[in-house]
């Protein structure tokens, strides 16, 4: 796999005192094959450039699959308008100065919120002039993983929970390219600790391994917005989005505390 590289990267201190800009909507960075995905706002803050992805979200309680693999109707490849096994050239691309490792990373910005079905955290690694490299970690309530409730404690990242589609626990990553889309990040492997639990979360992530995916809208049949089939994706045009690996880019994270 290829990793985009770079050396130090120098980032501005914040500037005190500056106030919150209103939130002005941004082309979507997860781009045309998960459009249904996300929407992206740029929130300047405090003097950071804060990604805010704010993803749509089914039931994702998982259907059985008809072999035990791959979903009924689902196609090998990228995305959208790839040929069956072939990733979206456009999309693979490693963006410019990611480094393979970011270490134990200090948070520049943190904001939380929560719905009644998830938690979610937000975290601005980044700082202008630099690309901006946003991490991001939604815990369902309630299923899967947190069946009995998102308690304190330790959740290893493995299996579903390394798939977006499927997750209850799901962390990801966007960086800025030069041109759009984002490069969006899967966690593949890792360990979140969860310290406390209430308005908002406490913890840290450690040892994560992300890898750069797509989720193109080609996967199983569905019958329509907010089929359960289609999990944590939309369904578009009567097929879900499903979550495909790109190995062409990947880097860790030794830790994250929020």
């Amino acid at each position: 796999m290829r990793n985009g590289g770079g050396g130090d990267r120098r980032r501005r201190p914040v500037s005190p005192g500056l106030t919150r800009l209103s939130a002005q909507p941004r082309e979507n960075p997860v781009g045309r094959g998960g459009a249904a995905l996300a929407r992206a706002k740029v929130v300047a803050r405090e003097g950071l450039t804060l990604l805010v992805v704010i993803a749509s979200a089914c039931s994702a309680s998982r259907p059985d699959r008809a072999d035990g693999g791959s979903l009924p109707g689902a196609l090998d490849g990228g995305g959208a308008d790839a040929r069956p096994g072939e990733a979206d050239a456009n999309r693979s691309a490693c963006p410019d100065g990611l480094p393979a490792d970011l270490g134990a990373v200090a948070p520049l910005a943190l904001d939380q919120n929560q719905t009644e079905e998830y938690y979610f955290v937000f975290a601005s690694v980044s700082d202008e002039p630099d690309p901006v490299q946003q991490f991001a970690m939604r815990l369902y309530k309630d299923r899967g993983l947190f069946a009995g409730g998102v308690e304190p404690g330790s959740y290893t990242i493995s299996g579903d929970q390394a798939d977006y589609q499927w997750c209850d626990a799901c962390v990801f990553f966007f960086a800025e390219k030069a041109e759009l889309p984002y490069a969006m990040f899967m966690a593949q492997s890792g360990v979140i600790h969860l310290e406390s639990v209430g308005a908002e979360l406490t913890g840290t992530v450690e040892h994560l391994q992300m890898t750069m995916v797509d989720i193109p809208n080609d996967g199983g049949d569905c019958a329509g917005p907010g089929d359960e089939k289609c999990g944590n994706t939309s369904c578009i045009d009567n097929r879900c989005g499903r979550q495909v690996e790109l190995g062409t880019c990947d880097f860790r994270i030794d830790s994250l505390s929020f």
